[in-house]
């Protein structure tokens, strides 16, 4: 009886390290928390669609959370503490992915970086600032010339830095997209490996209950079923198939999360250029 207990326990070990196995290979990263911006009593952002957000390093005891919508935009409010004055985590979570904390950290204030040269901020990142102040002086034209010419040193307008930024979103977002859709066979091939392997866990777990359960005396029957569907489980998470369609699904996530930070990054500067327009970086899952 005390071998069997032991044999018993030592499944029971196994059986719940291979679901922790199973649950880091299942885990899929959330999308990066982007275009945050901190009021006195309120915080918004960008993340994964649906993903759930919570505030940590609140003072007085205050708890707050949110859920981010279909856009992926989440909305956090508080009573008691200045958000402004304070340093503080967002903790984004959702069923199936990876834990994902932003840190918020206040800045002074501090004059010696108000104006940069055209040349740090690059043609690429002019602030709006800079472009409202575009010296039209740089423009010569000539009335032997038809068409005036761009010389150089031309700082382009916020008209035309707008419909680059705009045409450079659709071209990101296009390319993020291929590369989902390239890889559709693959991430179905993932997502049915996992689906097979939560079942096998389902049944290792109920056989395992069924013979700790039982008071019968069909003792072998059930040891037999335990080891069945642990072989069955074991078969699922190892060999060459699994390796495979595990690292191609990493390097799947790798070139989708290194679009996604390309797109959050087009969107941020199209934002500081269009502050008043909806933020069009929410293009997640």
């Amino acid at each position: 009886m005390k071998v069997r207990k032991i044999v018993m326990l030592a499944t029971l070990i196994a059986v719940i390290s291979g679901g922790e196995l199973s649950a880091q290979a299942k885990t899929r990263m959330l999308s990066k928390i982007t275009h945050v911006k901190v009021t006195k009593h309120r915080v918004t952002g960008y993340t994964t669609k649906y993903a759930h957000l919570k505030l940590t390093g609140l003072k007085h005891h205050e708890k707050a959370s949110a859920k981010a919508n279909k856009h992926g935009k989440f909305v956090i409010k508080v009573k008691k503490n200045n958000l402004k004055k304070l340093n503080f985590k967002i903790k984004a979570t959702k069923k199936g992915y990876k834990t994902l904390t932003y840190k918020y950290k206040t800045v002074k204030k501090t004059t010696s970086n108000k104006v940069k040269s055209s040349k740090q901020l690059g043609k690429e990142h002019m602030t709006v600032e800079n472009i409202n102040n575009t010296v039209s002086s740089n423009i010569t034209t000539s009335s032997n010339v038809s068409t005036p010419t761009k010389p150089s040193g031309y700082m382009k307008t916020k008209a035309e830095l707008i419909k680059e930024k705009h045409n450079q979103l659709t071209e990101a977002k296009r390319a993020y997209y291929m590369i989902k859709n390239d890889s559709q066979k693959d991430i179905e091939s993932y997502n049915s490996l996992m689906h097979q392997i939560d079942e096998a866990l389902v049944e290792v777990n109920q056989a395992i209950k069924a013979q700790s359960t039982s008071t019968s005396s069909n003792s072998e029957e059930l040891q037999k079923a335990v080891n069945d569907a642990q072989s069955k489980y074991d078969a699922l998470t190892s060999g060459n198939t699994y390796k495979e369609i595990i690292n191609r699904q990493k390097i799947i996530q790798k070139k989708l999360s290194a679009a996604e930070d390309k797109i959050s990054s087009i969107a941020d500067e199209l934002h500081m250029l269009e502050p008043e327009k909806p933020f069009e970086g929410a293009y997640m899952n």
